[in-house]
C-alpha cells in the first residue's frame, strides 16, 4: 500500500525551533482508525528532549501490480516509458494475459495514471481491455505499451513497423483475456506500396519476386527511433552494419528503402557481380518498361582511385537520385553470430561527413550460428527469417568535434548495442521444411542452391496464378518452360545458372 498524508489530528510544541545542532526524529505507529487510515505519532528530539510531536493519518491506496515492481524497473517504464520485463498490470497466463475492470480501479486511484500512461480512456471496463491488448501486443514485441495502438484486432507500432500483432480478445468472467502472437514473417504490404509508387507499376514479376525474397528471410524488424524517420526521408543516410549473410544486402535494401522513403543503394565489393544476388540483379534491373534504381555499387578495396570514385558515385545517388547508402562496416560476411564488428574504413566516415547525413547502425542478427560456420552463408542458418535491427541515428554535429579515432569507436559501439545483446545471440528458428524443398529442387533439377531456394520462396509466398510462381513450379517440377515473356525467358535461364 501507498500512504498519502490525509489530516493532522494533533500537532504539539514544547518549546522554541531549534537554530542548530541535530533533529532525530522518531516515529510510531498508531492503531488504524475507524476509517482504516494509517497512523502514527512522530516526536522531533533535540537535545535529548521532545521538541514536537505530532499525530497523523494517511489514506492508504493499493501499489497494485506497478507500483510494487523493483524500483528501477518501476523508473524505466512509468518515467522513461522504456519496456522492463515482467513490469505489467495486466497477469500474464498460459500465453494470454488478463485484466480487469476491478484491477484497473485500483491502480488508477489518482485519476488519469493509467491514461497518461498508456494512452487509454473510457471507463475501468473500456481502459482494462485496451491496457489488456497493448500490454500482451508489448510483450510481444519487446516495446513500452504506450507506444502500441490498437486498431480492431490487430495491434501495431511504430518501432516494429512490419510487424503487426494479431489478437484475440475475449471476456472470461471479470476479465478481458488476450492473446495473440507476432507472425514470424514481415507484412510486406508496405513494401509493395512503397515500390509501386516509386516507380509507377503495378503486378510486375520483379515485385513478385523480391517480395518472395523479404517475406521468406526477413523475420522482425526493429526501429529504435521511428521519429528520426522522417528527418532521413528528408536528407538520406548513410546505414553501417553487420554483415551476416548474403541475401540481406537484397532484403535490407527492400525493407529500408520502403521505412524511410527512399531507395538504398548498397556498396559491395566487385566480386559480387558474378554472383547469384549480382547477377540477379543485374536481370532484375533490365525488366523492360521498369526503371529500378540502382541497387548495388561494387568496388575494388584494394584499389585507391577505386575508393575515390565510390565517394563521388554515393554523394552523386544521395544528391542527385534521392537516395540513401549501405555499407557493411566490415566488407565480408561473419562466421558467428557474436562476432562484433571490429573495422571500419575513415572513408565511409567521411563520406557521412562531406554529405552531412547521419550514420544509421545497423544490426542483423538470428542468421548465423554460435560457433563459427565452416564457410561463409547465402541465406540464413537453416533458411530461417533472419532479424532486421535499425538503431539511433549519430548526426553529423554530434560526430564532427570527435577526433576520427573516436568517431570509428563511436560507430563500431552503435552497430554492436543495436538489437540483442552480442554474447546471448542465437540463430533464428530454422525451417527444415523449406530446406528440404530447396535441397531436393537443387538435387532433381541440378540447381545450385542460392537458386533453388529462391525458387522456393516464390513458391512459398507468391499466389499461384501469377507468372512467375508458376515459372517457379514448372522449374522445380523439370517441366519444359516456353516463356513468351523475353524477360521471364531470362529468368528461368537463371534459375537453371545458364
Amino acid at each position: 500500500m501507498l500512504a498519502y498524508p490525509s489530516a493532522i489530528e494533533r500537532l504539539s510544541f514544547f518549546g522554541p525551533t531549534p537554530r542548530d545542532g541535530m533533529v532525530r526524529i522518531e516515529v510510531r505507529a498508531l492503531p488504524f482508525d475507524a476509517q482504516g487510515r494509517a497512523r502514527s505519532r512522530l516526536q522531533w528530539i533535540a537535545d535529548g528532549r521532545v521538541w514536537a510531536e505530532m499525530e497523523l493519518a494517511d489514506v492508504l491506496f493499493p501499489k497494485g501490480a506497478l507500483g510494487n515492481a523493483p524500483a528501477l524497473a518501476r523508473q524505466a517504464f512509468l518515467r522513461d516509458r522504456k519496456p522492463a520485463p515482467g513490469v505489467r498490470l495486466s497477469r500474464a497466463e498460459n500465453g494470454a494475459s488478463r485484466l480487469s475492470a476491478r484491477e484497473v480501479a485500483a491502480s488508477n486511484w489518482l485519476p488519469g495514471t493509467l491514461e497518461s500512461l498508456y494512452g487509454v480512456s473510457g471507463n475501468p471496463a473500456d481502459m482494462a481491455r485496451a491496457i489488456a491488448a497493448k500490454e500482451h501486443a508489448a510483450a510481444q514485441l519487446g516495446v513500452h505499451p504506450g507506444v502500441v495502438t490498437v486498431e480492431g484486432d490487430v495491434a501495431r507500432c511504430a518501432g516494429a513497423p512490419l510487424n503487426p500483432v494479431p489478437l484475440s480478445v475475449g471476456r472470461d468472467g471479470n476479465d478481458w483475456v488476450v492473446s495473440g502472437t507476432v507472425p514470424a514473417a514481415p507484412d510486406i504490404a508496405p513494401l509493395k506500396a512503397f515500390w509501386r509508387s516509386r516507380l509507377g507499376t503495378g503486378d510486375w514479376p520483379v515485385e513478385d519476386l523480391f517480395s518472395a525474397l523479404a517475406a521468406e528471410f526477413v523475420g522482425q524488424v526493429r526501429v529504435a527511433e521511428p521519429e528520426q524517420l522522417a528527418r532521413i526521408r528528408d536528407r538520406g543516410a548513410l546505414f553501417l552494419g553487420n554483415h551476416q549473410v548474403a541475401v540481406e544486402s537484397l532484403t535490407f535494401t527492400l525493407v529500408a528503402a520502403a521505412l524511410t522513403g527512399r531507395p538504398i543503394l548498397t556498396v559491395a565489393k566487385a566480386e559480387h557481380r558474378n554472383t547469384w544476388l549480382g547477377s540477379l540483379l543485374a536481370l532484375s534491373g533490365s525488366a523492360p518498361g521498369l526503371c529500378l534504381p540502382q541497387m548495388m555499387l561494387l568496388f575494388d578495396r584494394e584499389d585507391p582511385a577505386a575508393m575515390l570514385g565510390l565517394v563521388e558515385q554515393a554523394c552523386d545517388a544521395v544528391r542527385r537520385d534521392g537516395m540513401s547508402i549501405m555499407v557493411h562496416a566490415e566488407g565480408t560476411r561473419s562466421l558467428s553470430c557474436r562476432a562484433p564488428v571490429s573495422r571500419l574504413s575513415g572513408v565511409f566516415l567521411d563520406l557521412a561527413a562531406r554529405l552531412e547525413v547521419p550514420i544509421v547502425p545497423v544490426r542483423f542478427a538470428g542468421a548465423l550460428p554460435v560457433e563459427p560456420a565452416p564457410e561463409r552463408l547465402e541465406f540464413p542458418l537453416g533458411f530461417a527469417r533472419q532479424d532486421i535491427h535499425i538503431g539511433a541515428p549519430l548526426w553529423p554535429d554530434d560526430l564532427a568535434s570527435l577526433p576520427l579515432a573516436e568517431r570509428k569507436r563511436a560507430v563500431l559501439d552503435a552497430i554492436n548495442v543495436t538489437g540483442p545483446g552480442l554474447t546471448g545471440e542465437c540463430p533464428n528458428e530454422p525451417r527444415p521444411d523449406f530446406e528440404a524443398a530447396a535441397r531436393a529442387i537443387a538435387s532433381t533439377q541440378g540447381l545450385a542452391l542460392p537458386r533453388a531456394a529462391t525458387l522456393q520462396a516464390v513458391s512459398n509466398a507468391i499466389p499461384c496464378d501469377r507468372p512467375l510462381a508458376r515459372l517457379a513450379r514448372s522449374i522445380a517440377a523439370g517441366e519444359g518452360v516456353e516463356e513468351a515473356d523475353p524477360w521471364l525467358s531470362a529468368l528461368a535461364g537463371w534459375f537453371r545458372n545458364q
